[in-house]
């Protein structure tokens, strides 16, 4: 393996994902004006379904919508997904430390994941254009 190509790719995607942090933050405390316990529950949600997200759109250097992910790792995606967004509602939440989050809230954390998941695949595209997949793991040059 290349570690140049390694860095590069955690380089460029890192920055992405630490960009997003920041925005997310401002956006629940500037925009939402969300108590700490609303950014702790919002932040929960936020963050592992883009983390999960993320993991369906880096896995590859196809684009997403032509490159079905393994059955088990969809539905195992779709699952933590859904619970994900179910524990704020659930008996669980108080133990947790979550509330309810308002709909304009989940709205907001729908369009944050959205803006984030296209960029990740834009800069994907990009990224593997430039840095080709082949020329750094050559091995896999027959699954493609």
């Amino acid at each position: 393996m290349d570690l140049d190509f390694i860095k590069k790719f955690i380089f460029t995607f890192g920055i992405i994902s630490s960009v997003f942090d920041f925005i997310t933050f401002f956006i629940l405390l500037f925009v939402f004006q969300a108590s700490p316990v609303s950014l702790h529950t919002a932040w929960f949600v936020e963050a592992v379904i883009s983390a999960t997200l993320a993991m369906l759109i880096v896995r590859t250097p196809r684009p997403f919508v032509k490159s079905k992910p393994n059955q088990k790792l969809f539905y195992s995606i779709a699952l933590v997904d859904a619970l994900v967004v179910y524990l704020p509602f659930s008996p669980l939440k108080d133990m947790l430390g979550f509330v309810e989050p308002a709909p304009s809230l989940l709205l907001g954390i729908v369009l944050i994941v959205l803006a984030y998941v296209l960029l990740l695949e834009l800069v994907k595209q990009k990224f593997y254009k430039h840095n080709s997949l082949q020329r750094h793991f050559f091995f896999l040059k027959k699954f493609y």
